[in-house]
């Protein structure tokens, strides 16, 4: 029997465009898969009209209320695991930030851990995180790309995964992703590595000895986004080119010049 796969993503007006740069790669490189949007807030009709033409299936949440958010990060970060209550009808699930870019198909993702019901990029860090230090846990995941099957979210509680960010938000320094981390060790519930090259940080670019082809690159803040004109990113002009495709237009904002407290977070927490 074919396996029913989602790619999906979880966002807010701001990073709409960013999530739509993101898939138009995707269906260029993949055609076996379905796409979804979550997305909080209410969107204007031309936004909608932009994501009918795009997403097969789109859902529009309510705000979250009582959770850690920022300039970067918006509720929608939070909603990406309440995936299951939304579409129920998938095998698998992959969840990808809008700051990502497939440079090859990701089809294989799917064979390749097909054995496996949640499958995350390990971090390294050379500081404990104080959520880390509070529940004693060392393996902590990057949460910019997820690979969860439906054997996984038929026994995780969001509800619950929202009281536990509560109980401990004074200890959380990156959002969502301390509290999952953190929950899921609480919980005693098992994550799969997945290959650094399903979701490569910014950081691997740094590093001589850990090359590897990458299949999704992650923008994450270490170098800048590449919608930000304060962006070292090597591959910042491929996304910037699929922009303008995408658009016919240029997408920029003035970026972590003026706020480098993203930058730091990443620098110290990061080896």
């Amino acid at each position: 029997m074919t396996k029913r796969t989602l790619v999906y993503f979880s966002v807010d007006a701001k990073q709409l465009p960013f999530a739509i740069v993101a898939l138009s790669v995707l269906k260029e490189l993949t055609s076996s898969n379905k796409y979804g949007l979550i997305f909080t807030g209410k969107l204007n009709k031309t936004d909608r009209q932009l994501v009918k033409e795009n997403f097969d299936l789109y859902y529009e949440a309510e705000e979250l209320n009582n959770v850690l958010i920022d300039s970067h990060i918006s509720a929608a970060a939070y909603l990406r695991y309440d995936v299951f209550s939304i579409w129920k009808n998938f095998d698998a699930y992959l969840y990808m930030d809008a700051d990502t870019l497939a440079i090859n198909s990701i089809d294989i993702i799917f064979e390749q851990y097909k054995h496996c019901s949640l499958c995350m990029v390990r971090e390294h860090s050379l500081i404990k995180l104080p959520i880390q230090r509070k529940f004693q846990f060392t393996n902590y995941y990057n949460t910019g790309v997820i690979l969860m099957k439906s054997s996984f979210l038929k026994q995780f509680n969001f509800q619950d995964f929202l009281a536990f960010h509560n109980e401990n938000i004074n200890l959380i320094k990156f959002h969502d992703q301390c509290t999952f981390n953190a929950y899921l060790f609480n919980k005693g519930m098992d994550v799969y590595d997945l290959n650094t090259k399903y979701n490569y940080l910014s950081k691997n670019f740094l590093r001589s000895h850990d090359k590897v082809d990458p299949v999704i690159i992650h923008f994450n803040a270490l170098l800048g986004k590449p919608w930000q004109f304060f962006c070292i990113h090597p591959m910042r002009n491929v996304w910037r080119r699929w922009s303008q495709k995408v658009f016919s237009k240029s997408i920029w904002e003035l970026g972590s010049l003026l706020n480098f407290r993203g930058i730091l977070k990443n620098v110290l927490y990061q080896d």
